[in-house]
């Protein structure tokens, strides 16, 4: 065969693009975890000091509770001590 033949035909692997929305939530969970850090918040003082609705929040504060990063007591929330993140498979 060819090469220019092969050459017609390919295509390049490309990684998806990430959304903006996707974007604009990882920055959010990353403010999240600083302003966590400092002290704990409740979900309603986390949302106001993100800017963010409250349905966006508790996504991010369920994200990190589901990898072990929150405790949750009573109404706040706030980050585990000594915490290190979980690995991806």
């Amino acid at each position: 065969m060819r090469q220019d033949l092969l050459l017609a035909n390919y295509k390049p692997l490309t990684m998806p693009k990430p959304k903006g929305k996707e974007i604009q939530r990882r920055v959010a969970t990353i403010y999240a975890v600083s302003y966590l850090a400092q002290r704990p918040y409740r979900a309603v003082e986390l949302a106001e000091v993100l800017g963010l609705n409250m349905r966006t929040t508790y996504r991010i504060l369920s994200d990190l509770r589901a990898s072990n990063w929150l405790i949750k007591e009573n109404l706040t929330y706030s980050i585990q001590p000594n915490q290190t993140p979980t690995q991806n498979p």
